[in-house]
């Protein structure tokens, strides 16, 4: 099992998320836009890192917008080459129970129908389908699913 650090995102950590951002495919999220994330009273960002060749790298991150008791999902992202070994579960996992702990109760976010793994993951978590956002994607144009958490 490879060795994962969950921790909130630092400004030191704004370019590498930008570049995991484009590598997945949220190519409308610059640098420039975590930094406003990073330093806005309603969000809270984690990051995943591992070791690589002695140094630490982000592999992963999640970046949610807080309105209490709700905090909604707005990105996640594990690197295509760290896929399906249990890091995008764990980043979700402990940026969960962290929320919880601050009061938050209920957790929202928007997935595409077509992301099956993800689905899979945030059915396992709790999540439940509450709607369908209609061509919420671009590039390629795809409805969303709107999934909450109760907890």
């Amino acid at each position: 099992m490879i060795n994962v650090v969950i921790r909130e995102m630092a400004k030191s950590d704004v370019q590498s998320m930008a570049k995991l951002s484009h590598e997945v495919g949220f190519a409308s999220w610059s640098e420039a836009d975590y930094l406003v994330k990073l330093n806005s009273d309603d969000s809270l960002s984690f990051v995943a890192e591992v070791s690589q060749n002695t140094k630490q790298i982000i592999v992963a991150f999640l970046l949610m917008r807080l309105i209490k008791p709700e905090a909604e999902i707005i990105n996640i992202a594990v690197k295509n080459d760290y896929r399906r070994q249990g890091i995008g579960e764990k980043l979700l996992n402990i940026s969960l129970s962290i929320m919880f702990t601050k009061g938050y109760s209920n957790f929202l976010l928007e997935v595409r129908e077509t992301n099956l793994p993800a689905i899979a993951l945030y059915k396992k978590k709790g999540f439940l389908t509450i709607g369908k956002r209609k061509d919420y994607y671009s590039n390629p144009k795809e409805d969303a699913l709107v999934m909450m958490l109760h907890c």
